[in-house]
């Protein structure tokens, strides 16, 4: 069980704080013009009480919701960087395209559905393959440098941890995950003199 799942298991993505009750606007009597004038000012000065603890309980709940927004937004984030994260897409440029769509379909059932669409859709986002093309053609003079980029792109390709095909003049090199990308372009390019190509 990835991190991920282990925290949306534990429910750490969802908020603690929790809002106060919602007050409601305290109403003075309907026809209070028609009591008695004591009975009016003893209703008035009730009505200005409960005005001041109505305006306080709003108070207090308004700044609960505000406080309640914000650590939702970032229990959101903090979602939103551990799904790159366990996806293996934290740099790719689409990726909040894939949360975009994601979110569109699960959210309505939490964040363990919208995990899920984020999970099947990131695979169109790694490709089995990276292919590097490189336009050069070899000579032996050029030989050294040309082994040196190859065995550079080689190694920023598999970063990604897949198998990588880089063409060198319509010739393809395919290297492993882990593989030695400095002696693989060596050696391509060693054979590629010893055959006279």
């Amino acid at each position: 069980m990835t991190d991920i799942e282990q925290k949306l298991q534990s429910g750490a993505y969802r908020s603690t704080i929790t809002l106060p009750p919602i007050a409601r606007m305290p109403k003075l009597p309907e026809h209070l013009t028609r009591l008695p004038i004591e009975k009016q000012l003893e209703l008035l000065e009730t009505h200005k009480a409960d005005l001041l603890a109505y305006h306080a309980a709003k108070a207090a709940f308004d700044a609960a919701r505000v406080e309640l927004s914000k650590e939702e937004a970032r229990l959101h984030e903090e979602f939103q960087n551990d799904l790159f994260e366990a996806l293996g897409i934290a740099d790719h440029p689409k990726r909040f395209s894939l949360y975009t769509i994601a979110w569109d379909h699960g959210h309505s059932s939490g964040y363990s559905e919208v995990y899920n669409y984020a999970e099947e859709l990131a695979e169109l986002l790694r490709p089995d393959e990276l292919t590097i093309m490189l336009p050069l053609i070899y000579t032996p003079l050029s030989g050294e440098s040309i082994a040196t980029t190859c065995g550079a792109m080689i190694k920023m390709a598999q970063q990604h941890g897949r198998p990588v095909e880089a063409t060198f003049s319509a010739v393809k090199l395919r290297a492993e995950p882990g593989a030695d990308a400095d002696g693989l372009a060596k050696k391509y390019f060693e054979d590629q003199a010893r055959r006279g190509l």
